[in-house]
Formats: C-alpha cells, sequence, structure tokens
C-alpha cells in the first residue's frame, strides 16, 4: 500500500466505496491499486459490474484492471460518462431534425 491520498471528489468517493466493500478494508486511497490490495481477476469482474451499475457506464474489464487505481479510474469513468452523454445528446438531435415542423411546434408548446 502507498501513503493514504483521500478522493478528492464523488467520484472517487464512489468507487472508492466499492472497493472497500468488496476488499474488505475500512480505508483505501486513491493512489492504491486494486490487484497490489489483494484484488482477484474474479473479484475484479465484480466490481467492474458493480461499477457499470453504479455509474452507467460500459466499463471493460480490460479498462478495468488497466486503470489499476482509484484516481486512474475515476478519470477513465468520467471520459466515458462523457461519451455517453454526448451520443445521447446526438440522438436527441437526430430524433429532432427527423419531426416534421409540427411536431416540434407541438413538443415546443409543452
Amino acid at each position: 500500500m502507498v501513503d493514504y491520498v483521500a478522493p478528492e471528489n464523488e467520484r472517487e468517493e464512489q468507487i472508492g466505496k466499492i472497493w472497500r466493500r468488496f476488499l474488505g478494508f475500512d480505508q483505501v486511497g486513491v493512489h492504491d491499486n486494486f490487484i497490489e490490495l489483494g484484488g482477484t481477476s474474479l473479484l475484479a469482474t465484480e466490481v467492474c459490474t458493480e461499477l457499470r451499475k453504479a455509474f452507467r457506464v460500459d466499463l471493460p474489464l480490460k479498462s478495468f484492471l488497466t486503470a489499476g487505481t482509484i484516481r486512474v479510474l475515476a478519470e477513465e469513468i468520467q471520459r466515458l460518462e462523457t461519451e455517453r452523454d454526448l451520443a445521447a445528446e446526438q440522438e436527441l438531435l437526430a430524433a429532432i431534425e427527423n419531426m416534421q415542423t409540427e411536431e416540434v411546434l407541438e413538443l415546443l408548446k409543452d
């Protein structure tokens, strides 16, 4: 374990809570490495599934293992959240572009 460094934001805090629950530690710093803390590949799969649910992102197991630490993982999750949100915006804009003028005006009334 490296010197403890506390989470700096809500995302890091949430990831830390999940890691602590699965690894059985009272405290996990943002620079601690999942594997070095005793995380196995099976445990990594379970944690990754939990992170996917918590953040509603498609986090590949390989990305989870490559990140290694809470800090790097939080950055990756933020990137995935941004991609997800941009894709949703693009879908909405495409749907609006395909609408008839009357449909758009009707939606704007509400």
